[in-house]
């Protein structure tokens, strides 16, 4: 198409002086940019159980959680390998059997690896940011990288809206580790600051 970044290539490399060339680049680039999205990231689908799903239940909030370590599967969901980057997703689901809403606004999540060292969870625009800074991504359209950014956000575990009774609801939560320590084993999942519960631990892998 005579719009397309092939087309304006194309133009670069058939320029005859260096001035029409140098211009041809920056068009070549402005073009491309506006073409350009971080991460083809898919609308939301449903996170995969892992068989090795722990759970755990205090006052009538039964929590369920695995590491997701299909690093294919997070490369198709989220066109990057989300654990190569030092972020590990874990898989939460809850269900309230209490007969009154749970506030989740304060609950805190927190993953402890074999060797006790904590990493608190962050937001899905963090993990956004880290990924992004991983891959040394610079250049987008910004209305595609709202649209990416949106679509990541969309599978983090909603925490500002109260579990209503009965109610049930799974997403992820993104923890930062670093280095070669997202792809150990061991992990420990504690939740906490839940009214009228102590802390959660569940063994995840």
């Amino acid at each position: 198409m005579p719009g397309s970044p092939n087309g304006v290539l194309q133009r670069v490399k058939s320029a005859s002086s260096q001035g029409s060339f140098a211009l041809a680049v920056v068009v070549f680039l402005a073009v491309s940019t506006l073409s350009c999205k971080p991460f083809n990231v898919k609308p939301r689908i449903e996170v995969p159980r892992a068989a090795t799903e722990s759970q755990a239940e205090a006052s009538g909030l039964l929590i369920r959680a695995s590491v997701v370590q299909d690093e294919d599967w997070l490369n198709d969901t989220f066109d990057a390998n989300l654990i190569l980057a030092g972020i590990v997703p874990v898989r939460v689901e809850l269900k309230n059997n209490q007969q009154t809403p749970v506030e989740l606004k304060k609950a805190r999540f927190e993953l402890k690896n074999a060797s006790a060292r904590s990493f608190e969870s962050v937001s899905a625009h963090r993990a956004f940011k880290r990924a992004l800074s991983y891959y040394e991504l610079s250049a987008w359209s910004k209305a595609l990288y709202k649209e990416s950014k949106s679509d990541f956000a969309s599978y983090a575990l909603d925490l500002t809206t109260a579990l209503a009774a009965g109610e049930s609801r799974q997403g992820l939560m993104y923890f930062l580790v670093p280095g070669d320590t997202a792809r150990e084993n061991g992990f420990t999942l504690v939740l906490s600051r839940l009214k009228g519960s102590g802390p959660l631990e569940l063994k995840l892998n």
